[in-house]
């Protein structure tokens, strides 16, 4: 896969994926002739920790919170957020559990 998709599939930029490669942490597995750099699904989803992630289910957990009580009304929003964000990383399913603490 090129640069650019294994950039957005990091959910970084081209530029940062560059850097990786110049400091050895995530080094493309070929060039093409003109020297673009190549990287494979496996490889970007090691990367990232996800490489058993269809064989051994892992639990994700996104922490929502505010500092003050007034502030509870927003407690909605980022939890929209971060479902959505989780959902449309393809890392989990939306499930909600509430604590307080």
């Amino acid at each position: 896969m090129s640069t650019g998709k294994a950039a957005k599939l990091l959910g970084i930029s081209v530029k940062t994926l560059q850097r990786f490669e110049r400091e050895g942490r995530l080094v493309p597995v070929a060039r093409t002739d003109s020297n673009r750099r190549l990287y494979t699904e496996t490889q970007i989803r090691e990367f990232i920790g996800l490489r058993n992630a269809v064989s051994e289910p892992t639990r994700l957990v996104a922490y929502c919170r505010v500092s003050r009580a007034a502030q509870k009304p927003d407690l909605a929003h980022q939890r929209q957020v971060l479902e959505e964000f989780v959902v449309a990383k393809g890392l989990g399913e939306r499930r909600v559990h509430r604590g307080s603490g």
